[in-house]
C-alpha cells in the first residue's frame, strides 16, 4: 500500500497487487496445473499450493490501484496501472497509523473470528463472511480492491469470473431467530449482519451460535455475470488479490493485461471523443465494445469453460473442510455410547429434535422413537413437540440432558436418546441457558 498527498486536503491510497500473469504463462504445464487445482488449500497445518513457491525478489510486478480520497475518507475516482514495486525499507509508523484510521473508519466490515483453519488470502473467509481480529486492514485493502476492480470490468463490460453470495433463505434465517428469541435475545426483524453478529457475539452460547448461523449461508461461488454478495455487502465483487492462491483471480488479471494492451479508448477511429479505459471517469461512458470482438469472444469463452471446473473445485474444498473439522472434533469429544451430555434444543422437526452438544460444533438427533411414554405431536409455530397424554414439550431453546446412543465417523453424524429418567418430564427452555 502507499498513502500519498492528494487535491483539496484528500490523499491518493495505493493497493499494489502481485501480479501473477507474468509467472504463470497460459498454455503451460504450471498454468494447466493449477487451473486443475482451482486454488490453494488448507486442512489443519497441511497447505496445498496452487502453484509452486514463488522465488523471492525484490522487486515485484503489479496491478496497482491509485484511489482518491477526499478531505471526509469519501472514495472517489481511481486508476488501474500495470507497474512494478520495490521495497526498499519499512513503511514509517505515521503512514501505518493514517491507512489503518481510514481502512477502520470506512471499510470495516462486521466479522466473526475463525480460528481452526489457515488463512490463505487477505480478503474475505471462504464462507463470504469478513474475519474479525487482527486482519482488518489488510481485509479491508482487499476487499475495497476486489470491489473496485469488478466495478470497473462490469462497467466496461469486460468478460470476468465474479464473485456472488445470495443472503440466507427467510425461512431458515426465521427459525434462527426464533432460536435467538427464546434465549432472551431481540434480534433484528431483517437479517443485517451489522446488528446480527456482535449481539451473538456477546452471549454466552457465542460459538454454538455463531456454527448455528454459519449454517444458515448460502455458499458464495464464482459466476459469469455480477450480482450482489451477502457476506461483504457490495455489489459487485470479484477476485483479484491473490492470483497466486486462487485462479480466478489469475484468470481477472489476464482480463485486465488485455484492457491495458489491447482497449480501445474510442467508439471508432472516426470517433472524436475518447474515454481514458484505465480510469473509473469513463464509467457510464462507453456503449462499445473495449476489447476487440475476437479477443472478447476468445475470454468470454475460457471463462464458460473455466466456471464448472473451479466451482466443482471449491465444492470439494468446502466439503472437505467440513469433513475435517466435524471429525477433528468427534476425536476431540471422544464421544462414547452410553455418555450423558447437555445440550441445546436447536431444531425441531416431526421426526424428532436436533441437539447442539456443549462446547461443540456437533450436533445430534433425538428421534421421536425414543419418546416412549407418550404420542407428540408437531407444531411448526412453537417449534416444538409435545404429547398428547402428558403435555410434555420438547421445544427450541431448551437445554436438556442426552444420551449417546452411537457415533458415525464415516457421516459424522452422533444418534442421541432421553435418559431413562427423563420420560415424564417437560422439556421448555432454562432461565439461564448459560448453564449449557
Amino acid at each position: 500500500m502507499s498513502w500519498e498527498p492528494g487535491t483539496d486536503g484528500g490523499r491518493v491510497l495505493g493497493i499494489h497487487l502481485p501480479d501473477a500473469t507474468a509467472s504463470m504463462t497460459p498454455e503451460t504445464l504450471v498454468d494447466w496445473y493449477a487451473s486443475q487445482q482451482g486454488a490453494s488449500f488448507g486442512l489443519g497445518d497441511i497447505i496445498a499450493p496452487m502453484t509452486p513457491p514463488v522465488p523471492a525478489r525484490s522487486e515485484w510486478p503489479s496491478i496497482s490501484l491509485w484511489v482518491q480520497v477526499d478531505a471526509n475518507g469519501g472514495v472517489g475516482a481511481y486508476r488501474i496501472e500495470p507497474g512494478w514495486v520495490r521495497v526498499d525499507e519499512a513503511p514509517p509508523p505515521e503512514l501505518i497509523n493514517d491507512v489503518s484510521t481510514w481502512v477502520l473508519q470506512t471499510q470495516k466490515r462486521p466479522g466473526l473470528a475463525f480460528t481452526e483453519e489457515p488463512r490463505l488470502t487477505l480478503d474475505e473467509h471462504p464462507t463470504g463472511l469478513a474475519a474479525a481480529g487482527d486482519a482488518g486492514v489488510a481485509q479491508g485493502l482487499a476487499i475495497l480492491a476486489n470491489h473496485l476492480l469488478a466495478r470497473h470490468m462490469q462497467a466496461l463490460q469486460l468478460p470476468g469470473l465474479f464473485r456472488v453470495q445470495a443472503p440466507p433463505d427467510a425461512e431458515a434465517w426465521e427459525r434462527y431467530r426464533f432460536l435467538l428469541t427464546e434465549l432472551g435475545l431481540t434480534p433484528p426483524e431483517e437479517l443485517e449482519l451489522a446488528t446480527l453478529l456482535p449481539l451473538i457475539q456477546a452471549h454466552e452460547l457465542a460459538p454454538l451460535l455463531q456454527n448455528l448461523f454459519l449454517e444458515l449461508l448460502k455458499p458464495p461461488t464464482d459466476s459469469l455475470q455480477p450480482g450482489g454478495h451477502f457476506g461483504v455487502g457490495v455489489e459487485p465483487y470479484l477476485h483479484g488479490v491473490a492470483a497466486f492462491e486462487r485462479y480466478a483471480d489469475l484468470f481477472n488479471q489476464r482480463v485486465l493485461w488485455a484492457l491495458f494492451t489491447q482497449g480501445k479508448d474510442r467508439k471508432s477511429a472516426r470517433s472524436k471523443e475518447t474515454i481514458d479505459p484505465r480510469s473509473s471517469e469513463c464509467h457510464g461512458r462507453v456503449d462499445w465494445p473495449v476489447l476487440p470482438t475476437g479477443l472478447q469472444e476468445d475470454l468470454q469463452n475460457q471463462a464458460q469453460q473455466l466456471l464448472p471446473q473451479l466451482q466443482e473445485r471449491e465444492r470439494a474444498h468446502r466439503q472437505a473442510r467440513e469433513d475435517y473439522r466435524h471429525l477433528v472434533w468427534l476425536h476431540r469429544c471422544d464421544l462414547t455410547p452410553g455418555q450423558t451430555l447437555r445440550g441445546l434444543v436447536v431444531g425441531v422437526e416431526s421426526y424428532g429434535s436436533f441437539v447442539a452438544i456443549q462446547h461443540t460444533p456437533l450436533q445430534g438427533l433425538v428421534h421421536v422413537t425414543a419418546l416412549k411414554n407418550d404420542w407428540y405431536e408437531f407444531r411448526p409455530k412453537q417449534q416444538a413437540l409435545v404429547g398428547r397424554k402428558t403435555n410434555a414439550t420438547f421445544v427450541v431453546g431448551a437445554v436438556m440432558e442426552v444420551v449417546v446412543k452411537g457415533i458415525d465417523y464415516y457421516r459424522q453424524q452422533v444418534d442421541l436418546t432421553l435418559p431413562p429418567d427423563m420420560g415424564d418430564e417437560t422439556h421448555e427452555p432454562d432461565a439461564s441457558p448459560a448453564d449449557a
